[in-house]
């Protein structure tokens, strides 16, 4: 931040930040500049999201060196760390088919991959990721993924939370 103040040359991931971000060099400092952030982006479509997503993680990345993963995805709830342990293959594999079936009946939503599972005391948690139209807004990818997590939690309700990752198809 301090060479910022002191006038070195950055560039904003997206014009809509500007004002947001100005008093602070252009550096999120504040909570309340992450909700007004979110509030700003969310109208872009997923494909232009992925690509701020993505400069944010090059941008980072160029900071802090290559020996750090950078992941801009917030996760409420994380698969590592947890108790309990990884479900069986044919577990996940069941998994994977009801998401596939699901996602096939939901517009704009396929090719469910990494699909994870996890057994706790709770309950089962999944993460997976799927593709979707990248012309999509923001808010209409969540709606569909969502979607997809209520169907798959009320054809197992072993399952306590579902996580989907939304990515742009190619």
């Amino acid at each position: 931040m301090i060479q910022r103040k002191q006038g070195k040359k950055f560039a904003y991931l997206a014009p809509e930040m500007q004002p947001i971000l100005e008093e602070t060099y252009g550096i999120i400092v504040y909570q309340d500049q992450v909700m007004q952030l979110v509030q700003a982006l969310a109208g872009f479509s997923l494909g232009k999201a992925h690509e701020i997503a993505d400069g944010l993680e090059a941008a980072l990345g160029a900071e802090l060196g290559v020996e750090v993963e950078i992941e801009t995805h917030i996760e409420p709830l994380q698969m590592r760390g947890l108790s309990g342990r990884d479900a069986p293959n044919e577990r996940v594999a069941a998994v994977r088919d009801a998401l596939n079936a699901i996602a096939a009946n939901i517009a704009f939503v396929g090719q469910v991959h990494d699909v994870r599972v996890r057994e706790t005391a709770d309950g089962e948690i999944v993460n997976f990721h799927c593709r979707v139209d990248p012309q999509l807004t923001v808010r209409d990818v969540h709606e569909r993924v969502d979607d997809v997590e209520r169907a798959l939690r009320q054809k197992f309700p072993t399952i306590k939370r579902v996580i989907g990752h939304a990515e742009p198809r190619a």
